[in-house]
């Protein structure tokens, strides 16, 4: 459905289906991060063959399943050129992941193996990202489009926070749970799965009942066809405007650090989100409900902190954060000192035997890292993670702004698409890499790799500060230089 003439019963409609894209994109991302603080716990408690290095692939399953299906939902919404059935067809996909994430406990045997498929199958429901911003795009005016563009990334970003405060709570049913039949479990482990599943249920009600159609080009295209008197008048300007924008086009190399950062941002919240329940295990010694909770509470807080609007700023605390939970040299104690065995704390580096199936907290003796690796003390871990909770929630909001203003005008369907599949990229690509070099090499490995990633994207930020402005600064300037000129002179 195209509306250009907008009557007002339309423009109620067309704010209600932006409204469920909204809620759509919060719920997608709520059943992204809902099982972060649990899922490792869960993965030891239906398969006590999981380790470490095989939560990466769990972590990881989520976002694979969202990068494979972000194009093709995308494809099928420009052959359809419609939203709503290929949003419907990512809900069912997730209706039934959280339904079979919510019964891992009825299958016999390589119960881990189901729980990385459940989280597969999420992530392929997930991958309506790129078709609800490429709706958003079109469905909004120039002038409406940067602020519905950041209440999007508000409302990715609500789901990350919602989702672990959601977990916590769920902690008390703790473990076997209230209920712990055969035809159906309720704990702390399996609510997130019926919750998503119900939440999933609800959307697609909303959707197929309230969601309606909207695309217009251009301001100028809307303004000619309400008033047909100016149709020669529009007509001429828009002209004006396709030969300007033929000499300038959008800064790729601009839109393109964006990206970046926005993969580097998610690339450090999949390293947080894989390796920080165990880390917590390892560094504190806690049991898994305990981890849990504590997890679950961190991670939530992230996003009741205020923002400002410097993504310079917000990538230094994001640095400085993994450089406060790196373990560093002259740290107290050893890890090997924190084993517990049965509840009772024992010195690993005595030589006593300790059976790994028997560790319920602290260092595990698989581990080789244990007895060189330094202690990080509570108070400086919840240091490192309140200064986290200041950075990625400002940039993670900033990054997708400051793109859709450098793109201008265009139809931004491709863009928004490749910011889609980079985030997904970088939370399928994180897991996996954090947690073998967790599981090999300790957590300094995971948290200076991380460091790196955001100290470069820190570096091209600053180096090419001059080339992120809107996309009518850089015309602008493109103009001053006869629609020429290097990337120095510009």
């Amino acid at each position: 459905s195209v509306s250009i003439n907008r009557s007002p019963a339309d423009e109620i409609y067309r704010w209600k289906s932006i409204r469920l894209c909204y809620l759509t994109f919060f719920i997608s991302s709520l059943g992204f991060s809902i099982c972060l603080s649990s899922i490792w716990p869960y993965l030891q408690q239906v398969d006590t063959e999981s380790n470490e290095a095989f939560l990466g692939w769990v972590v990881a399953a989520f976002s694979l399943g969202q990068l494979i299906a972000s194009p093709i939902l995308g494809l099928l919404f420009n052959v359809m050129k419609q939203a709503r059935i290929p949003i419907l067809i990512s809900l069912v996909i997730s209706l039934f992941g959280s339904a079979l994430y919510a019964y891992v406990h009825i299958f016999p045997t390589n119960r881990r193996f189901v729980l990385l498929v459940s989280r597969f199958v999420i992530g392929l429901g997930a991958g309506n990202g790129a078709v609800i911003r490429s709706f958003v795009s079109g469905a909004t005016t120039v002038a409406e489009r940067t602020e519905v563009m950041a209440k999007v990334s508000i409302c990715q970003s609500l789901g990350f926070i919602v989702g672990p405060a959601v977990q916590a709570v769920f902690t008390l049913l703790s473990y076997p749970g209230p209920v712990h039949g055969a035809a159906l479990q309720i704990n702390m482990y399996t609510s997130a799965g019926l919750l998503s599943f119900l939440m999933a249920i609800g959307n697609i009600v909303l959707i197929a009942v309230f969601f309606k159609e909207f695309f217009f080009e251009t301001d100028t295209m809307d303004r000619s066809l309400a008033n047909p008197a100016s149709i020669n008048s529009d007509a001429a300007e828009q002209l004006q405007h396709q030969q300007t924008d033929s000499q300038t086009k959008p800064d790729t190399l601009a839109a393109l650090i964006c990206i970046f950062t926005f993969c580097v941002l998610f690339f450090n919240f999949s390293t947080l989100e894989t390796i920080m329940t165990p880390l917590s295990q390892v560094m504190f010694a806690w049991n898994k409900e305990q981890a849990s909770l504590y997890n679950g509470i961190a991670l939530a807080v992230c996003g009741f902190i205020s923002m400002n609007d410097l993504i310079v700023a917000a990538l230094t605390l994001t640095f400085a954060a993994f450089m406060l939970l790196t373990p560093w040299v002259g740290l107290p104690a050893p890890l090997s000192s924190y084993f517990i065995v049965n509840g009772t704390a024992s010195d690993g580096s005595a030589g006593l035997p300790i059976r790994v199936e028997d560790h319920s907290g602290g260092c595990s003796p698989a581990l080789p890292w244990c007895y060189r690796v330094p202690a990080v003390k509570l108070p400086l871990a919840i240091l490192a993670i309140a200064v986290h909770s200041v950075g990625y929630p400002i940039a993670i909001v900033l990054a997708p702004s400051v793109l859709t203003k450098i793109l201008g005008q265009i139809r931004q369907g491709v863009w928004m698409g490749l910011l889609t599949g980079g985030g997904s990229l970088a939370r399928c690509i994180g897991p996996i890499v954090v947690s073998l070099l967790f599981s090999g090499y300790g957590p300094q490995a995971s948290f200076l790799t991380s460091s790196g990633l955001v100290l470069l994207s820190l570096i091209a930020v600053v180096a090419f500060a001059k080339r992120l402005v809107p996309f009518d600064v850089y015309r602008m300037r493109r103009m001053r230089l006869g629609g020429y000129g290097t990337y120095a002179e510009i």
